[in-house]
Parts: C-alpha cells; sequence; structure tokens
C-alpha cells in the first residue's frame, strides 16, 4: 500500500513540475512570427503548417503570440524578398491577411495570437522592431512564415541557459542550413568555442540567423537595432548588421563574440553506419517551399480552406511551372559555359578581345588582363 501510495505521489510531483515548466515558458516568451508576400497567398496553408508544428514543443502553443503581417510596394517586377508584387497581386495579400486574422479568432493552432499588419513596407528585421514594441516578456523566439518545427526541443533548458550564462544572449536551432557550419567555418576562422551550458551542447556562432532563434528583447533592442546598422527593408543575416558582426568576429576573435553572444544548439544524432561517434546534429526547424504550398492549394481543389483557386490561378501557377523549368535550364547552361570558359581560361592564353566579346565577369576579365567593368 504504501508502494502504491509512493509511486502515485511521484507522478503527481512529476506532473506538477512539468506544468509549472510549462507555466514558466509561457510567462517568459512571446513568440514572433513574421509573414509576408509569398507565392502561396492567399493560401494560408503555409502559414498554418508553421502555427501547427509549434505542438511538438511543450508549452509553446500556450505562450503568446504576435503574427505580423509586413507590407508591400507595387512594381513591375515581382520579388517578395524585397516585398514587391504585381498589382494584380495586391488583393490575394490583403485576402491572405484577412484569412489570417479570422485563423487568430477562431482555430486552435492560432490561440493567444494578436496580428500585427503593417500599413507599409518595412522589411523584416524592422516589422521585429514593430512586434518587439508590443512583447511584454523577457524572451522572444523569432520564427519566419516558412520555417516549422520537424521535432521537440526542451525549451525551459534553452530558457533556463539565456537567464543563467551571461554568455549565452542568443540560440540558434539547427536546421539543415547549418548541418555543416562547424566545419565551414572552422575551415575560415579556425577552432569554434564549445559550451556546456546545463544540458545543452552549444557552439560558437560568428553570425547572426534569421532563421528560428531566441533571444531576449533587451538584446535585440541593446545589441541589434542599438547598433544602427539595421536599415528599412534589412535583413538581419544578410544585411548591414550581418556583414559588420561576421567582419568584427573575424577581426578581434572571442572578445567580440561575447558582445553578441550567438551559440548555435547541438543535439547529435544517432552514429552514421561506417562512422565512429555521433552522428550529425539533427534538425528541430525546416524550410517549407511556399511555392510547393500554393501548388498543392491550387490542385487540390480548397485545401481545406474555403475556396477553390479559379481559371485565372489555375494558368497563372502553369506559367510559374513553365518559366522556373526554364530558368533551371538556363541557369543549368550557364554553368556549364562558365566552367568550359574558366578551364579555357586556365590552360590556354585567351585574347582580351576574345574575353570582352563573351561577355565574362569580373574573375575572367581579371585572369585576360582587362580593367573591371
Amino acid at each position: 500500500m504504501r508502494v502504491a501510495f509512493c509511486a502515485v505521489a511521484a507522478a503527481v510531483l512529476l506532473l506538477y513540475a512539468r506544468h509549472r515548466r510549462r507555466n514558466d515558458v509561457t510567462q517568459l516568451l512571446t513568440i514572433i512570427v513574421v509573414t509576408s508576400p509569398s507565392r502561396s497567398c492567399p493560401s494560408t496553408r503555409l502559414l498554418q503548417r508553421v502555427f501547427a508544428s509549434f505542438a511538438l514543443v511543450p508549452g509553446l502553443q500556450e505562450c503568446r503570440k504576435i503574427s505580423v503581417a509586413d507590407g508591400f510596394t507595387i512594381s513591375e517586377r515581382r520579388s517578395h524578398k524585397r516585398g514587391a508584387i504585381l498589382a494584380e497581386e495586391q488583393a490575394q495579400y490583403l485576402e491572405y491577411i484577412e484569412r489570417v486574422g479570422e485563423l487568430t479568432r477562431s482555430h486552435s493552432d492560432f490561440q493567444h495570437c494578436d496580428l500585427l499588419a503593417l500599413p507599409s513596407r518595412h522589411g523584416f528585421g524592422w516589422a521585429v522592431r514593430e512586434a518587439l514594441a508590443r512583447v511584454r516578456t523577457r524572451f522572444v523566439l523569432v520564427v519566419q512564415h516558412d520555417r516549422a518545427f520537424l521535432r521537440a526541443v526542451d525549451l525551459p533548458q534553452l530558457l533556463d541557459a539565456l537567464q543563467r550564462d551571461a554568455r549565452v544572449k542568443y540560440i540558434l536551432l539547427p536546421s539543415k542550413g547549418t548541418a555543416h557550419y562547424q566545419q565551414t567555418a572552422e575551415q575560415a576562422q579556425g577552432a569554434l568555442q564549445s559550451l556546456r551550458c546545463s544540458e545543452l551542447q552549444l557552439l560558437q556562432l560568428n553570425q547572426w540567423y534569421d532563421s528560428t532563434h531566441l533571444t531576449s528583447a533587451a538584446h535585440y533592442e541593446e545589441c541589434v537595432f542599438g547598433s544602427g546598422l539595421v536599415r528599412r527593408g534589412d535583413f538581419f543575416e544578410s544585411g548591414a548588421f550581418g556583414a559588420a558582426l561576421k567582419a568584427d568576429v573575424h577581426a578581434r576573435g572571442a572578445a567580440a563574440h561575447a558582445a553578441y553572444g550567438t551559440w548555435l544548439l547541438q543535439e547529435p544524432g544517432p552514429p552514421r553506419r561506417g562512422f565512429a561517434g555521433p552522428g550529425p546534429t539533427r534538425d528541430v526547424v525546416g524550410h517549407l517551399d511556399a511555392r510547393s504550398a500554393w501548388s498543392r492549394w491550387a490542385e487540390d481543389g480548397t485545401g481545406g480552406e474555403g475556396r477553390a483557386p479559379d481559371a485565372r490561378e489555375r494558368e497563372e501557377l502553369r506559367e510559374v511551372r513553365a518559366d522556373a523549368k526554364e530558368r533551371k535550364k538556363a541557369a543549368r547552361r550557364a554553368a556549364q559555359e562558365r566552367a568550359q570558359v574558366k578551364a579555357s581560361l586556365r590552360g590556354v592564353p585567351v585574347s582580351p578581345a576574345a574575353a570582352q566579346a563573351r561577355g565574362l565577369g569580373g574573375y575572367y576579365r581579371q585572369i585576360a588582363g582587362l580593367p573591371a567593368s
């Protein structure tokens, strides 16, 4: 009888501890999800997959969320990365924003979520800044609208590391894009630091990735926006701030890195067959393809979203696929031509006139002795 009572008591204490840890997460963390024009608009399938993936991480769905819908500019040439859309796409994106708003009011995956629709094009960096003005928790999880969780991660431990270790100010969750980060970074910059923080294994990260990451709102305000390098339309990773961070760490080493405190979570997977030691770091988040999400929506009718694509949208889908196929063929032909020219320039003298006639880029012009174009 006593053994049974002790077992029940232990189970109750365990459940209470888990409940408390989950409550601690909701009091400490706000999720910022930035969305913008994409191929999938007006379909919300892409964003729904991202929000649904929060269920994989205990406590994440209960956190407050801010979904920031960036503005746009009308252009004759589409460039979703720069927020430029065609005039005929405006109605689709506005419909998309309305449907996201409806999801925040009615869909269980969007519970505790507020929609912040920006009136003009801000870019990823400034969109995050607008959301930070509405954050009331100490920490934020910044998520792009095409990055979904693939598996669970110990969120309380990650937050604990940010709270207890002053060296840790930013934690990037691993994805396919960071699978070989250590090898490539060490080849260019030398050995990276490894940090054991509680049960977590972290690797020194010499840049600020836009992909899913945890940091404090104060660190964003002081380190990122306080630098004055984040301009309207910028991404952190590829903008002036990201370039300055990499240059600073490359020049000053560990002393510079300490100010940014950027780390990559490492969770080695099972050993690979034929190799000693643990396998490569397992992905926590993965990239979703907006174009394929839109394609599936166009092909399967309503896609569970209440509206079937019309004839114009289906025709546009066919054009997009044909255009993408032609671009791939052109890129393949250009790569083959560059490889042939590069081989000829290395082994056979080429006159400046011949090189100029081929319209070669800076690398080949330099080999041929031509001034930079």
